[in-house]
């Protein structure tokens, strides 16, 4: 098989919503959703059900992706969701000092972008799951993020089948050097192309992380730590993990805007530290 298709129920016009978002200190809204009620959502993943068998596959929704927010105040399905056969799926998991920081929220990424992202339990606890099975060309980097500190990085995190990583233990969680923030914004046109607005910095050794993502369509605002990030790596598995600042790096970030049909756009590097906003405005051509 090539692809799944999922049609999605239509909202009841006056009665109970199908489909509908809920912002924080909002009410439920109802969620556009015109082509998943047509023709589906077409998740593209191939997989072989041999004679008599079964196949177990995890469907996951990345709900902070694929919720867009429309500049008349209207929200729109834009559908991230990954197919992992659980066969070869397992996770990584571990601890995050949640009574130092401000909604933090922690990531796996390969090649500096998002692949899987969760939040922490009340006990500081995260589990990244299901990813695929890696290779050590392909392990994954572990960033952690919050509203109020220096993001980090934790390099070559390596899954594999049906196991679990720990990168951090309750007794030593992971905690972040506390940070002011500062915002960059600016506009996305066309306003209907449905874009991805996302904020990377680069180590001074090369490693490359996303740190913050936006759907958007027309304007974004995106709020993002001065401090210089710390780096570390998973090398042996040994915890705790050593993680080192890159002052270099402080505050520097480049601004990306995608979207479907268009050519990938990057902006030059930014430096935030001295200023709260700094105007990035995209143009998006096919």
């Amino acid at each position: 098989y090539t692809q799944l298709r999922l049609v999605l129920l239509p909202n009841s016009p006056g009665g109970a919503m199908s489909n509908s978002v809920t912002p924080t200190g909002g009410v439920e809204t109802e969620m556009k959703t015109p082509s998943a009620v047509q023709s589906g959502l077409k998740l593209i993943h191939e997989f072989n059900v041999a004679a008599d068998e079964l196949v177990d596959l995890v469907l996951d929704f990345d709900a902070c992706k694929s919720v867009v927010q429309k500049g008349n105040g209207e929200y729109g399905l834009k559908p991230v969701i990954s197919v992992i056969p659980t066969v070869v799926s397992g996770a990584i998991s571990g601890y995050v000092g949640v009574a130092s920081h401000t909604n933090p929220t922690v990531y796996a990424e390969q090649g500096g972008r998002i692949v899987k992202s969760t939040v922490p339990d009340s006990d500081g606890k995260f589990v990244l799951s299901p990813l695929q099975q890696s290779s050590t060309a392909r392990d994954y980097d572990v960033v952690i993020t919050a509203d109020d500190g220096a993001t980090a990085m934790i390099l070559s995190v390596p899954v594999t089948a049906q196991g679990n990583t720990l990168v951090s233990s309750q007794a030593k969680p992971i905690t972040l050097t506390s940070s002011s923030v500062h915002s960059v914004g600016g506009s996305v046109t066309p306003a209907d192309a449905e874009a991805t607005v996302r904020a990377v910095q680069t180590f001074s050794g090369g490693a490359k992380m996303e740190v913050r993502s936006i759907s958007v369509s027309g304007s974004y605002l995106l709020t993002l730590p001065v401090g210089a990030p710390s780096l570390g790596s998973y090398g042996d598995g040994m915890l705790p993990i050593t993680l080192t600042a890159d002052g270099a790096i402080a505050g520097k970030y480049q601004i990306e805007a995608a979207a479907e049909g268009f050519a990938v756009q990057t902006g030059p590097v930014i430096d935030i530290t001295s200023g709260p906003v700094i105007a990035q405005d995209f143009n998006l051509s096919p």
